[in-house]
Order: C-alpha cells, then sequence, then structure tokens
C-alpha cells in the first residue's frame, strides 16, 4: 500500500481511543478528546468543503463508540445532523463543568501520590489549574505553591521550606527534581568516605587454638604471622605478646594516664596521644586506603549525607566493616568541634604493614530523612 492509498485508508477508519466504548464516566474528558479527534483529522489530511461535511460527522459518530452513541441518539431528533451540530448536543451533555469552588476544593486537596514522580504530580497540578480560573500571573505561581505544600518527601519539603518566595515554579521544581534522584539512588545509609576493602586475612582466624601471644587464631606463636611479633606488652613491658596474653604479674607501679584522650594544655579537639596499647585491639585488614578527594574517584556512588549538619559528599562501599575518613578531610573547620578518641582497632595492609589510624570521632549522620545519632569514622 502506497502513502497516498495509506492516508487515503485513515479518513475511514474511526478514531482512537474510542470516546465511550461502555457505560461509565469517559476517560478522556470531552473538551480534550474533541481535541484530539480533530487534531487526527488533519493530520490524516481529511478533506475539507461542505460536500464533506456528512462524511466528518458520520466520522465522529463512529468514533463515539456504542455508549457513546447511545447517548448521543438520545440528544437529537436526526442523527444524520452536521459536524457543528453534533458537535455542539455532544458537548452541551459531556462538557459539563464543575464549579469553580468545586475545582479549586479538588486542586487544594490534590497531593503527591505513591509511585507518582515530581515530574507527574506537577503535570497533574498544571492539567487542573485552568479549571480553577486562576488568573495567568498567579496560576505557576499557584501550582508552585501547592506542589511545595503537598510534595510527598518530608525531606524535599524541608528543603524547598528554605527556599524565597520569589523562586519560580520552573526553578523550584528543578531544584526538587535533582533531590529525588539523589535520594532515589541512596540504597543503604552504610558509607565511607574512601574506598576501602576488608577481610580476613585467613578464613580460619577463629578455628583452632588461639595463639598465646596475641590471642588470635589461624598461625602459630612467635612467627611472622602473628601481629604481636615486635611489640611491647603494655603490663610488663617485655617484647613480643599482648598484655592481655601476658602471664606476667602486674607491675605495682603508678598507673598512667589513659591514653586516647586529648591533653588540657593543648585545647584543639583535633589532637590525640599516641596509642601505647594498640596491640591489644583487633586487627583490621585493609587492602587499599585512599586520601584523595571523592571528586577523583568517579567509578563508585556518591552519596550526599549531612555530618553534624553538614552536607559532605561520601562514597559508598557495602562491604566495608568500618566507615573512614581521610585526615585530609578531617582538618577542615567543620570538624573542630569533634573530638578524637583513641582507636579501639588496628588496621593493617594484606602484607601486615600497619596502617597509622590517629583515632575516631563520633558524628550524627543523616541521609534522606534517617538520622543515625554518633555514628564512628575512622580517621586515617
Amino acid at each position: 500500500m502506497c502513502e497516498y492509498e495509506y492516508a487515503d485508508f485513515l479518513t475511514h477508519v474511526p478514531f482512537r481511543p474510542p470516546f465511550l466504548a461502555s457505560p461509565g464516566d469517559p476517560a478522556i474528558p470531552w473538551d480534550r478528546w474533541i481535541d484530539m479527534f480533530e487534531d487526527w483529522i488533519l493530520v490524516i489530511g481529511f478533506p475539507t468543503g461542505e460536500q464533506h461535511d456528512a462524511r466528518k460527522a458520520a466520522l465522529l459518530r463512529a468514533s463515539l463508540k456504542a455508549e457513546g452513541f447511545r447517548i448521543y441518539s438520545s440528544l437529537v431528533v436526526d442523527r444524520r445532523e452536521s459536524y457543528d451540530d453534533a458537535k455542539t448536543h455532544l458537548a452541551e451533555h459531556f462538557d459539563r463543568t464543575a464549579s469553580t469552588f468545586y475545582q479549586r476544593a479538588q486542586f487544594t486537596r490534590r497531593q503527591q501520590r505513591s509511585g507518582e514522580s515530581i515530574s507527574q504530580f506537577v503535570a497533574a497540578l498544571r492539567d487542573m489549574a485552568p479549571r480553577c480560573e486562576f488568573t495567568a500571573d498567579e496560576l505557576n505561581n499557584r501550582v508552585r505553591d501547592q506542589f511545595v505544600a503537598r510534595v510527598a518527601s518530608d525531606e524535599i519539603r524541608k528543603r524547598l521550606f528554605q527556599e524565597p518566595a520569589t523562586k519560580s515554579l520552573t526553578e523550584i521544581l528543578n531544584l526538587a527534581t535533582t533531590m529525588e534522584r539523589s535520594l532515589s539512588e541512596v540504597p543503604a545509609l552504610h558509607s565511607s568516605v574512601n574506598r576501602v576493602s576488608y577481610t580476613r586475612r585467613s578464613d580460619n582466624r577463629t578455628k583452632g587454638i588461639p595463639c598465646s601471644n596475641c590471642g588470635l587464631f589461624g598461625h602459630k606463636p612467635k612467627t611472622t604471622d602473628c601481629p604481636a611479633m615486635g611489640k611491647k606488652c603494655a603490663k610488663c613491658s617485655k617484647l613480643n605478646h599482648f598484655a592481655k596474653c601476658c602471664k606476667s604479674p602486674a607491675l605495682h607501679s603508678v598507673r598512667q594516664a589513659p591514653t586516647g584522650t586529648v591533653s588540657r594544655n593543648r585545647p584543639n579537639t583535633n589532637q590525640i596521644s599516641s596509642v601505647t596499647d594498640s596491640e591489644s585491639v583487633e586487627s583490621v585488614y585493609v587492602s587499599t586506603v585512599s586520601g584523595q578527594e571523592t571528586s577523583a574517584i568517579g567509578q563508585y556512588k556518591h552519596v550526599a549525607c549531612k555530618l553534624n549538619g553538614i552536607y559532605v559528599d561520601l562514597i559508598l562501599d557495602l562491604g566495608a566493616r568500618v566507615s573512614l575518613l581521610s585526615s585530609e578531610h578531617y582538618k577542615r573547620k567543620e570538624f573542630e568541634g569533634c573530638e578524637l578518641h583513641q582507636p579501639d582497632l588496628v588496621l593493617r595492609g594484606y602484607n601486615g604493614s600497619h596502617i597509622p589510624c590517629i583515632g575516631y570521632i563520633t558524628v550524627d549522620v543523616t541521609i534522606s530523612d534517617v538520622t543515625v545519632p554518633r555514628f564512628r569514622f575512622y580517621v586515617v
């Protein structure tokens, strides 16, 4: 079938979707459906002129379908009337607009539904607004205000409340859709600034007989695999074992002040004394630790979080056992008020090399509408 024959064929086919195939309310309001019908008439190249008017009216009646045609037949005496007369009779019956007060009440009650995106919600408000008879100057502002008041996300609403009233609908919509996209990309709260992979050195660390020098499993005492080799005991000051495994009697000496606290002579909380008994805590084996900015690590998913009320761009690692903060980030002025505690674990590379950890801080972490208080970050 050539292009001309196909266009001629369309002029004999009823318009789809039909107006009203079965009893009930039309799926598409009459004013919108008739606009779609007449646009279709133009697209298919339906011939114009009075000699084609009867055929055009017949095509309209055929497009009403069974229930629509039944109602139309009850409205007229001559079912072979002109196209304009048929259109007028149908409009008088189906195009019954509700009162302005009712339309505005429906508009103000409209809220974002479950599963409805922000763009879909705003499109629905824009469709309802013209029937409320708002003036041209206030129509967009009415849609904007209704959107801000009825958006489903509390986090987005709180953010939009901070914007000035001079912001346009387009500006508000751009901000909200950006936040919606960001929140939808967050699969979990557990995130870290640096990409770190953790693993046990050996799967049998909890099997067999514990080492008598360090208390861990999977190796023999006094071997290079033992993390206590070369370490001084905090109890007896002898080498090659941890204090928890020490068999010497306690020394009756003056106890030193606990480490891991900030000196009274140094008011800056971003300082900490050295760890003197790090050998008595658990070792966590680390593959890599990077101190570069997150913007340079593009292959990992970024997550926008609040740390103590400050937005920080983090990198998500669902396999991490702990969360790390690089010392470069920790030196920022936003963390000056965070107390640095003595580390309670030791970070090591796969080759057994020690990775310095200057301590840990606890901050409130907020992501989306969930807040985790006193979340721990280790500073490396």
